[in-house]
């Protein structure tokens, strides 16, 4: 099987369709780079290296990198689909010669997630980007803008909008941060808050209780400045998010976008069946809906239910208000709700996504959350 190298989420979701009908313990072959990574496809495609990667006895990577090019591997992981890939793989190869690229590859990674769980995670960034990575079965689970040093549990809801306001700095230009929201910090550090700790309480272990033999947690941010002209292709085949980028507008004579998308996930349960306790197998579609609902907009809490409390409503708040779209990836269900058309509900209204001629989403691996807000006006 090989990776799309155009990840919008259409691509990814039919490559998911793949997966689910591929034999056990296939390698994967990986692009050097993805092309087309905005609006919520590179965290989609880092859902599917997970999902592959877990079905996977001995993960194996087939890559087009050369042997003997350490700079080849150094941009490999710079990516975020390269660090992920490397660090849940057991093995990679040079897919010309076989050569094994699992030690440079994993040496590599491990330096850049050194610099990305330190002090200064901005060092080893990417352009308008910023990750947060999480690997617990590497016992290097705790980054620490997320983690005091020593601590078991995530930091506290005042110091997550720190962390957001450090996110925000590094992905938006100092012209632009002065036109943010005034709110903005508070709603967004309110979601991450919320979603992370559920990573941290439900995410780490599979249904039996069992550690995670491969435990990927994390949180990524961008800024995208597209021409008008090629959202089309950037959205292709996801009808929602074309629907709602149909409705953006460059700022002033521009013919340059600019929207920030925040996501974050993991490779735990999922919602449904952290929250019911079952596995998916044994609940329906229709079940699987109302579990989610009941977790994602109520905010119900429990030892065995996983709920999103006092964030969620601020952000949803916010995204009306801003014009913004939210995506939800767990077990069976694609969820999404267009928030730019107003309303006054604390919940949104989310709705269903499935190819034509589909009932249901191909399942995946644990959850992701994905928000997109626009920088320019949307009408």
């Amino acid at each position: 099987m090989k990776l799309v190298s155009r990840t919008t989420i259409a691509a990814v979701e039919a490559q998911l369709r793949d997966l689910a009908n591929q034999p056990p313990n296939f390698s994967l072959q990986i692009p050097k780079d993805i092309a087309h990574a905005a609006a919520g496809g590179g965290a989609a495609a880092v859902q599917l290296l997970i999902s592959w990667a877990q079905q996977q006895n001995l993960p194996t990577l087939r890559t087009y990198l050369t042997a003997g090019k350490p700079q080849q591997v150094e941009e490999f992981v710079s990516y975020l689909h390269g660090i992920i890939a490397v660090l849940i793989s057991s093995a990679a190869y040079d897919n010309k010669t076989k050569t094994d690229l699992m030690p440079s590859l994993r040496s590599a990674a491990l330096q850049r997630l050194e610099v990305l769980q330190g002090v200064r995670p901005r060092n080893a960034m990417r352009g308008p980007d910023f990750d947060l990575l999480c690997f617990d079965h590497l016992n290097r689970g705790a980054p620490f803008l997320l983690y005091r040093p020593g601590a078991l549990q995530p930091r506290d809801r005042h110091e997550f909008m720190a962390v957001t306001r450090i996110v925000l700095q590094a992905i938006v230009p100092a012209a632009r941060l002065r036109d943010l929201p005034s709110d903005l910090t508070e709603a967004l550090g309110g979601i991450l808050f919320e979603t992370f700790r559920n990573t941290a309480d439900h995410a780490r272990r599979d249904l039996a209780g069992n550690v995670l033999t491969r435990s990927v947690r994390g949180i990524h941010a961008r800024r995208y400045e597209p021409r008008a002209e090629f959202l089309p292709q950037i959205t292709e085949g996801y009808e929602p998010l074309q629907r709602y980028c149909e409705r953006m507008r460059p700022d002033g004579n521009s013919r340059w976008l600019q929207f920030i998308e925040l996501s974050i996930f993991d490779s735990g349960p999922g919602f449904a069946q952290a929250a019911s306790g079952k596995p998916i197998s044994e609940l329906s579609i229709e079940e699987e809906r109302a579990i989610v609902s009941d977790c994602f907009l109520r905010g119900r809490t429990s030892k065995r239910r996983a709920g999103f409390g006092e964030g969620l409503p601020l952000v949803i708040r916010l995204l009306r208000r801003h014009r913004g779209f939210l995506r939800l990836r767990t077990g069976r269900l694609s969820l999404h709700a267009d928030l730019s058309t107003g309303g006054n509900e604390v919940s949104p209204a989310f709705e269903s996504w499935v190819p034509a001629g589909y009932q249901a989403a191909p399942p995946v691996t644990g959850s992701l959350l994905t928000i997109i807000l626009p920088l320019d006006p949307v009408e």
